[in-house]
């Protein structure tokens, strides 16, 4: 190892050219350390020096050009980097379209984009972040990239590349913009410990068999919750599929759009033994309108009945409670005939089996004990369909058939107050027509929905209003609440409380304290039951508010 003399390393710097984004990082002849800095900048590994030195070659600035590109691989050489850098905002330049860089971007001359934060103390003020941009922090380097939950993440960006002077158009040009590297393998070690069970991007690894998965799962690599093995049927006939699901009875499982049957097999909320896909019974696919109403195919997609002409002119408060199912992605998988028999949602239910057998399994599955009512020896697992509700507000009939023949209920009586199978499908029946009446065209409808997010969650409260106006006087009427019991609550009283009335402040408030009396929300899902029951009027009011100004979709 050569070193030089404090005299001579000052008088060669002096000689060196000075940088432009900032001091060299080892400054001296040749890249050497000179020899004041020797001593603590030598290579250690557990408070011993190492026999060789590793130098970093003296690094500055370009003069010039364009900084989108890879540099060398000196992140290879030596000791590991103390964090992965932050991700900046996604389109066509680093900004997202923001604006944030260039001569005013900072005391610091960074971006300002926003840092991943560390766990914040309690009570503490959100921090703002840009609208379209997303968050600074892409886990890309499968094996180095660590977050831990008391060190926040940094501000600056990771694609190796500069802000320009001045600030960016929206849409400046940026289509050579370099994209992130894969997790090859880790160019240092980490400073952190690296994730458990960490592997590099999939289109590096060979694709994996059967046994190979299994393998894995048995040595707990797989974080996934793994389907249970049943057989698959994919029937092309309805006759096929009635068939199918006679011969195994309960042991077959019906599944249109799967959004809510697959997790519950994932749970193994069900565990049957034969799946029969309805999705190649085209026969079922349908939206037709003649003189005895609309009729409407259980395989018709909630987004196609939120979207159906014919049913946002007619029938404005179907299409806007199939409009608040989820969220699109789910309404375009999703279809009426599952929505309708969706499962009943419990606190104690709807968990993995791991959770559930420790609770000892409940009622509804596996159990002897309701977990909600430990008296009771009903299942009062929560009702959650969206559609449902409003079908029997508008007096919808359901068509079921099996191999014996068909039969025709009104939606009302299509559930019972059983929350282990709400329905009065047997084994080897399936809906197949759901109708609208003539009689509910033109009907003053309004639907609204209580949910902790504007999307994708179930409803903690849903109420669905009908009623029929000559002349601005109701002359019939029905209010539906739902997601408080196994079935819809349907009011009653309104006979008495609308009939013969225009739908006025004073009528609304009539109905609404009716509903508070009559609806008595349980524990069966995670909110609280009192204050369920308090926004029972509140949402009354604004369902039929909706009806009264028009119940447009």
């Amino acid at each position: 190892m050569r070193r030089l003399g404090s005299r001579g390393a000052r008088h060669e710097r002096a000689r060196g050219v000075p940088a432009r984004r900032g001091a060299p990082r080892n400054p001296g002849i040749g890249g050497l350390v000179p020899e004041p800095e020797a001593r603590r900048r030598l290579p250690r590994r557990h408070h011993r020096r190492l026999a060789r030195l590793l130098v970093h070659r003296a690094r500055r600035g370009g003069r010039g050009g364009s900084r989108n590109r890879l540099r060398g691989r000196a992140q290879d050489l030596d000791r590991a980097r103390l964090r992965a850098r932050a991700e900046p905002g996604g389109g066509r330049g680093p900004d997202g379209g923001q604006r944030l860089h260039g001569l005013r971007r900072g005391a610091h001359g960074g971006a300002r984009l926003q840092a991943r934060r560390a766990g914040s103390r309690p009570g503490a003020p959100p921090r703002p972040v840009a609208a379209r941009l997303p968050h600074p922090d892409l886990a890309r380097h499968t094996r180095v990239r660590v977050h831990h939950r008391r060190v926040g993440g940094p501000g600056g960006p990771l694609r190796r590349q500069g802000g320009g002077r001045g600030a960016a158009p929206p849409e400046r040009a940026g289509h050579r913009q370099r994209d992130l590297r894969r997790g090859r393998r880790a160019l240092r070690a980490a400073a952190l410990p690296p994730a458990a069970r960490a592997r590099p991007a999939a289109r590096h690894r060979r694709a994996r068999g059967v046994g190979a998965r299994a393998r894995a799962r048995r040595r707990g690599a797989l974080s996934v919750l793994p389907l249970p093995v049943f057989a698959w049927a994919r029937p092309r006939a309805l006759d096929e599929a009635l068939a199918l699901l006679a011969e195994h009875g309960r042991d077959a499982l019906p599944v249109a759009g799967g959004t809510d049957a697959v997790p519950n097999l994932k749970h193994r909320l069900h565990e049957p033994r034969l799946v029969v896909h309805l999705g190649g019974l085209d026969a079922l696919r349908f939206v037709r309108e003649d003189a005895d109403g609309v009729h409407l195919g259980p395989l018709v997609t909630l987004a196609a009945l939120a979207a159906h002409p014919t049913l946002r002119r007619d029938l404005p408060g179907l299409a806007r409670a199939a409009a608040h199912v989820a969220s699109p992605q789910i309404r375009a998988m999703g279809t009426l005939g599952g929505n309708l028999c969706l499962d009943t949602r419990c606190t104690y239910y709807n968990q993995t089996r791991f959770w559930r057998e420790a609770l000892g399994f409940c009622l509804k599955k596996d159990g002897t004990r309701c977990h909600v009512v430990p008296q009771g020896r009903r299942c009062v697992a929560a009702h959650s369909s969206d559609v449902a509700p409003m079908l029997i507000a508008l007096g919808a009939e359901v068509e079921i058939a099996s191999l014996s023949g068909r039969r025709t209920v009104t939606a009302d009586d299509f559930f019972v107050g059983d929350g282990v199978h709400n329905t009065v499908l047997a084994p080897g029946e399936l809906v197949t027509r759901v109708t609208v009446p003539a009689a509910a065209r033109g009907m003053a409808t309004g639907y609204r929905k209580l949910r902790p997010r504007r999307a994708i969650d179930f409803p903690m409260l849903s109420v669905a209003f009908a009623a029929r106006l000559e002349d601005g006087v109701v002359t019939e009427a029905r209010l539906v609440v739902s997601a408080i019991a196994a079935k819809p609550k349907r009011v009653g009283g309104l006979e008495t409380l609308l009939v013969g009335r225009p739908l006025d402040d004073a009528a609304l408030d009539a109905v609404a304290d009716a509903a508070h009396r009559q609806c008595h929300p349980l524990i069966n899902v995670p909110y609280d039951a009192d204050w369920r029951r308090a926004m029972v009027p509140v949402f009354v009011r604004r369902a039929m508010r909706d009806a009264r100004e028009g119940g447009t979709a």
